[in-house]
């Protein structure tokens, strides 16, 4: 069976931003997505978080840039009222972690990349880290 790792907004704007010192990590396994290594997918609502960050961090000609690359890059899991629901239902604390871990569910993820392992104590996708992954793929 082929990865199919679901990517937390943290680790997407690691990459965009170049924020250290998760960038490198967080560039090999956009560099993996871009190449095909793994079927990469991603939360619509990751659209409009990366946006606004990246526009707010940066510039508007780079927020666009980085929406093109999810859209050109990653499958993308619509958020509809099921997966709102579910969240809402759901017993996370948090309601972006609740539809970050709804829309993996949806997608049929492998793992769940974020480096806010604590957030996603109730996940039923393995989570793991970017790092954590990244030495898992080169131990097999």
């Amino acid at each position: 069976m082929t990865d199919r790792p679901f990517f937390d907004v943290n680790v997407l704007l690691d990459h965009l931003l170049d924020r250290a010192p998760f960038a490198g990590d967080a560039s090999e396994l956009w560099s993996m997505a871009e190449r095909r290594d793994f079927a990469a997918c991603i939360s619509a609502v990751s659209f409009n978080i990366v946006y606004y960050v990246v526009r707010h961090e940066a510039d508007e000609r780079a927020a666009r840039r980085a929406i093109k690359g999810l859209r050109d890059i990653f499958d993308t899991v619509e958020v509809d009222a099921h997966i709102i629901n579910q969240a809402i239902d759901s017993a996370f604390p948090d309601f972006e972690d609740a539809l970050q871990h709804t829309c993996a569910m949806r997608a049929g993820a492998t793992h769940l990349l974020t480096r806010d392992l604590s957030s996603f104590r109730r996940s039923q996708v393995p989570v793991v880290s970017p790092v954590d992954y990244l030495r898992a793929l080169s131990d097999e």
